[in-house]
């Protein structure tokens, strides 16, 4: 979650403790006391032995659950990048029909797995898919979600993916997988939708546009536009076959 969207939770105090924690997470084993960036007081989570990076996410995943399962009695735990705008309000709103065997977002299955770039996946040798999972841009883990990714991560292999890694962790789960339209989590954003409760790939001015936007209107888009469809998730055929885009899902 980026600082702009942090502070802006919290200054419009859309939802406040005990019904919503919110924690910048940053690793801190690089950083001097000095340069730690200024975040609300209380509201950091520190994680002394990750040096932070883009390459470490799968990590800091991993240990901020770790943490949240040894210090926060919580039902769910939304994970949300740093160009992330969250409808808080209303996601808190949907969460209210579910229970704690969730895993909820943006599901892909068709993702052939990565062998050459920044991305590559040279320990994924499961197959040559990686296993459904919830775009990284932003999901929700129910308790049960959390606490077996905690309990186990020590054993947990470590993809450069995040969201392959916690997709793959999770794939023998029962969980109660949801394909949420309503989430734009991809790695490019599908446009604006009023629909929407999740929406990646967003600078800091459109995240206060949209805040913006909702609390004078309603609605978190001065304009709907469109720049790619969106599918909805088929859990009755191979996941090589899941998702195919439809014109009417924005």
């Amino acid at each position: 979650m980026s600082r702009v969207v942090f502070r802006t939770l919290l200054q419009l105090s859309v939802c406040a403790p005990p019904e919503c924690i919110f924690r910048f997470v940053i690793g801190t084993a690089q950083l001097s006391g000095n340069v730690i960036p200024d975040v609300t007081s209380g509201d950091m989570l520190q994680l002394p032995k990750l040096k932070d990076s883009y390459h470490a996410l799968t990590q800091k995943v991993g240990l901020s659950l770790e943490w949240i399962d040894k210090k926060v009695d919580t039902e769910f735990v939304l994970k949300a990048d740093e160009d992330t705008f969250v409808n808080l309000r209303k996601l808190i709103d949907v969460l209210e029909q579910y229970g704690p065997d969730l895993y909820m977002g943006y599901f892909s299955g068709r993702a052939r797995v990565k062998k050459t770039g920044a991305w590559a996946e040279p320990k994924w040798n499961i197959c040559d898919y990686y296993l459904p999972n919830a775009r990284g841009g932003g999901y929700v883990l129910g308790r049960n979600a959390v606490s077996f990714i905690a309990r186990n991560i020590e054993s947990l292999t470590i993809w450069n993916n995040e969201d392959v890694s916690v997709g793959g962790w999770l794939g023998p789960l029962p969980l109660n997988r949801v394909h949420m339209v309503e989430f734009d989590t991809e790695a490019s954003s599908r446009g604006c939708s009023n629909r929407y409760i999740v929406t990646h790939k967003q600078t800091p001015e459109m995240i206060k546009e949209k805040w913006k936007n909702l609390l004078h209107d309603g609605k978190i888009c001065s304009r709907e536009f469109q720049k790619k469809p969106g599918y909805a998730y088929d859990w009755n055929v191979p996941p090589s076959q899941c998702c195919n885009p439809e014109e009417n899902i924005p």
